[in-house]
């Protein structure tokens, strides 16, 4: 997979023809290339801090280039553009994801689906909490706070999770042939609880390990 098809791939995984602003396509790309590169051949870009996070000006080269092989639609909003797969794009990236493993395509669905359903400054502020080098040089000192307050809370979150765990035995579930009908309920009311939990103090996409 060369850059150009990680690209469309990425961006038909967020669903049909959905559109990108330019903060949307910065942030996704950062993720995919900080989590999933040994999956994707990547990393693909040189992300470094700048005034909102993450930035490489390489990723809108590779938009303009995807644009001049058909494959995406820009359009003019202000001061900056929105981007979206043609249909032929579209066509593309799914097939790009098709022959992926299934769980990398479903990752990079999650993560475009992530980026686009938050607002600038939360999107900034999640990105600065997961990765506090990404702040070095931001001009929102406010959201860089939030960041570190934010890092605080899921540290203390992560640990109480721990506790809890530890406290309802929730270490991967093994079938206990002496448990009866009433105690295996039990158990496994426990370890949905022990579930929610985790998902509540893992806001982000869940990456594939190695």
């Amino acid at each position: 997979m060369d850059c150009n098809d990680l690209v469309t791939a990425a961006l038909a995984a967020g669903g049909h023809r959905v559109r990108y602003s330019p903060a949307h396509v910065q942030k996704l790309f950062f993720l995919i290339d900080r989590e999933l590169a040994p999956h994707v051949g990547g990393p693909y870009f040189r992300f470094e801090p700048f005034h909102y996070g993450p930035f490489d000006r390489e990723v809108y080269r590779v938009l303009d280039a995807l644009a001049s092989m058909g494959r995406l639609d820009t359009v003019a909003k202000g001061n900056f553009f929105i981007y979206r797969l043609t249909e032929m794009g579209q066509a593309v990236g799914d097939a790009i994801l098709a022959a992926r493993p299934p769980e990398v395509a479903a990752c990079l669905g999650e993560c475009a689906r992530w980026v686009r359903v938050q607002s600038f400054r939360s999107l900034v502020m999640e990105i600065y909490a997961r990765y506090p080098d990404m702040a070095a040089n931001s001009r929102v000192p406010d959201l860089v706070e939030r960041a570190r307050e934010r890092r605080q809370t899921q540290s203390k979150s992560r640990a109480f999770v721990r506790g809890v765990g530890s406290i309802l035995n929730l270490a991967p579930r093994t079938p206990n042939p002496f448990q009866d009908d009433v105690q295996k309920a039990l158990a496994d009311d426990w370890h949905a609880i022990g579930d929610d939990w985790r998902n509540l103090a893992a806001p982000f996409p869940k990456f594939p390990h190695g």
